[in-house]
């Protein structure tokens, strides 16, 4: 049960802070890459909340 809603987090689109979380809001990024998606999907998280 849990396994099928980890496998489907990468498809939901974030509409709650509590997906968020699930997908790793709080994750510590290791390289440059990470970080950048990392950024992006906050800049987007933060349009879609105003």
């Amino acid at each position: 049960m849990i396994q099928n809603i980890l496998d489907l987090l990468p498809y939901v689109k974030d509409s709650s802070d509590n997906i968020r979380i699930a997908k790793g809001q709080n994750y510590l990024p290791k390289n440059f890459k990470q970080a950048f998606k990392q950024f992006k999907n906050d800049m987007e998280w933060l349009k879609k909340s105003k």
